[in-house]
């Protein structure tokens, strides 16, 4: 969906409550702002709030961010007052703690002369979508849950039942996304190649061997690719490395085709430390944690994959 065809959805949405009339679609979702995505608790129900629209039987599912729909009062926002900024450390963010990312959209839009943050949340095929560690806070401090399904019910998100993931499943079935995707890589083809003194930066290349197969209901048109892998499932910031795509010739990939590319994809290292946990990747290509393959389409479209390595 573009911005005016969001627009066009969230109207009578906000227009129907106004008029005292509840919402009762479970794939809308209203916040007064936006959550911290700085801090923890913030992250984190950010995390369940998406992860449970994306778990829930139906079509798209929007969070509306800067109406509340119990006062039925605006407060303006914009993306920014995440504390994030942009939508690609959002995607990062998704890709660190969530098995199978899904399809996630965010607009700045006005309506009504108030400005309005919308999360657009597009019909997954690949739910029930996992929260690896969904951490909330306690009395006694941050508790850790591990591998959490979420599914709205009833307005409000709880932990999904076997019956609910029977319904997802069987929902799946009735989804024929535009873009579908699956991406894998030969293990031995992430060996990273290029040398620098300590102290510069040091730019290295992989050049992996991609199967690209097309799912989707439409063709696709690959314009570039970032690979992310590190040593760790939840990396910090410098135990990650992110290779890019250096020649920006399309990709091509007919509907229910499937090929086989080898870009050349160049990273970037800016310290001794880091160019010897790459020369320790190299030595063990067992241990690699691919974290996601990140594709842009010639649209404008980013798609964030979990990526198969055989």
């Amino acid at each position: 969906m573009n911005q005016d065809q969001i627009i066009k959805q969230i109207e009578p949405i906000i227009a129907q409550s106004i008029d005292g009339q509840a919402i009762e679609n479970l794939k809308i979702d209203c916040k007064s702002k936006w959550w911290d995505l700085k801090s923890i608790y913030g992250l984190n129900e950010f995390l369940k709030d998406t992860c449970a629209i994306a778990n829930t039987f139906g079509l798209d599912g929007f969070i509306i961010i800067g109406f509340d729909d119990k006062t039925n009062s605006f407060t303006d926002t914009k993306f920014s007052d995440s504390g994030l900024k942009d939508s690609a450390e959002l995607r990062n963010v998704l890709i660190k703690r969530i098995d199978i990312v899904f399809d996630l959209n965010t607009f700045d839009i006005t309506i009504s002369g108030h400005q309005l943050s919308i999360i657009h949340i597009p019909p997954s095929v690949d739910k029930p979508h996992i929260l690896r560690v969904y951490k909330r806070e306690t009395k006694n401090g941050i508790r850790e849950e591990f591998n959490k399904i979420f599914i709205r019910k009833n307005s409000s998100n709880y932990d999904a039942s076997k019956n609910d993931i029977d319904i997802m499943y069987y929902d799946r079935k009735n989804i024929i996304p535009e873009y579908k995707i699956i991406v894998g890589v030969k293990r031995q083809t992430l060996q990273i190649n290029g040398q620098g003194a300590a102290g510069t930066y040091n730019s290295m290349n992989i050049q992996p061997t991609l199967t690209f197969e097309n799912q989707g209901s439409r063709p696709l048109a690959i314009v570039d690719i970032e690979l992310k892998f590190s040593e760790e499932i939840e990396p910090r910031a410098e135990e990650e490395y992110t290779f890019k795509m250096v020649d920006n010739q399309p990709i091509l990939v007919a509907i229910n085709d499937i090929i086989n590319y080898s870009p050349i994809l160049e990273g970037i290292f800016s310290n001794n430390k880091s160019i010897q946990r790459a020369q320790r990747i190299n030595l063990n290509l067992k241990n690699v944690v691919v974290q996601a393959i990140v594709l842009t389409m010639n649209s404008g479209k980013v798609i964030s994959l979990p990526l198969m390595v055989y």
